[in-house]
């Protein structure tokens, strides 16, 4: 699974650092909160299921316990058993993306960049699908009590990955969804950093490691553009939003949430619909803008594309508006943000080219 997909839209900070400034920046005073909804492959390596599960709480990486796994069988390897201590959210019953049934994807590696940018995949050392799919597709639920998954015959140090795939149907493999549980990433500032965490075993032995499993939630993102403020040229382009933890956006902001379409028009009476995939619950607050002119996915957030920031002291800020609060357990988010300015051109704008089809 590629963290990567998120570096295009990190290229829309740069502006935010000082490369422009928003006009006719107006909207609402009042937060937003977020509307929630209530509540195969085959086996590759030497893997096998072993014991019953009593998971103790996890936190971001994975962590070992108390060893109660077998030695390896072959001499100078080591064994892991897996347990897993997946996120509780509220699942939704009778929506098959996100009622909680789906598959568990256990993958080691030995490397903490499996899918390096630039270079070619690296195979995994073991690979298993829980429940087997032979015999045709099966699932389990999430909060099932899973048995441990024992793999052998690995090196001192291993990473592992571990994907509970709920939303089966929109799940690509290469690139975030909602609807999947992910294993063995830290995120220590937002989903665009971390790579595998470093296991470390014992040759000789057996070692028992549970494995937090974050959620990949669901968020719709509703765009809209304020009454006092007009696009720049025609209204259509690539829009998106990100999701950030305070008002203030600089190139630093930890970015825990991302939603895009590439190409979309402000001039709809019912607004942009987005869907993204975000992580955490609390209070975020969204920078959503429409790129009208079509520049701003390669250079960041450049002249012509429709913004919901402020001026705080001569610096760009996300308003209280934009704050989109998300309730513990919520696995499914509606927010709306306004656009409520646009960056300048230096002169006269040049013609807008970008149409939707």
């Amino acid at each position: 699974m590629r963290l990567a997909c998120f570096a295009v839209l990190v290229s829309l900070l740069p502006w935010v650092a000082g490369c422009g400034e928003p006009e006719d920046l107006t909207g609402p005073s009042t937060p937003v909160d977020a509307a929630t909804d209530s509540p195969s492959a085959d086996v590759v390596g030497d893997a096998e299921v072993d014991g019953g599960l009593d998971a103790d709480p996890g936190t971001d990486a994975p962590d070992v316990v108390d060893p109660a796994c077998a030695p390896p069988t072959e001499a100078a390897t080591a064994a892991v058993c897996l347990r897993f201590d997946p996120e509780q959210l509220d699942l939704i019953s009778g929506d098959e993306a996100y009622d909680g049934e789906g598959v568990l994807v256990v993958q080691v590696y030995d490397t903490p960049v499996p899918e390096p940018e630039g270079g070619p995949e690296v195979s995994p050392l073991a690979e298993v699908v829980v429940p087997d799919q032979t015999g045709g597709e099966a699932t389990m639920g999430v909060y099932d009590p899973w048995e441990p998954v024992r793999f052998d015959a690995l090196p001192a140090t291993v990473y592992v990955r571990a994907l509970f795939v709920d939303n089966v149907a929109a799940f690509s493999g290469n690139d975030l969804t909602a609807g999947v549980w992910v294993g063995g990433y830290e995120f220590p500032k937002g989903l665009l950093t971390g790579g595998l965490q470093a296991v470390a075993l014992t040759v000789g032995e057996g070692t028992e490691v549970v494995v937090p499993m974050n959620a990949l939630r669901s968020m719709r993102v509703t765009l809209t553009k304020s009454m006092f403020v007009q696009p720049k040229g025609n209204g259509e382009g690539p829009a998106g939003f990100l999701l950030v933890d305070t008002p203030q956006v600089t190139v630093n902001s930890a970015v825990w949430g991302i939603g895009q379409t590439p190409c979309a028009t402000i001039h709809s009476a019912s607004g942009i619909a987005l869907e993204g995939v975000f992580v955490g619950d609390g209070d975020f607050y969204g920078l959503g803008y429409l790129d009208d002119y079509g520049t701003g996915m390669e250079t960041g957030i450049t002249a012509g594309t429709m913004v919901n920031l402020t001026l705080v002291g001569g610096q760009p800020a996300l308003p209280d508006a934009a704050r989109i609060a998300v309730p513990p357990g919520a696995y499914r988010v509606e927010a709306k943000l306004e656009l409520t300015g646009t960056v300048p051109f230096q002169g006269v704008p040049p013609q807008d080219t970008v149409s939707c089809p």
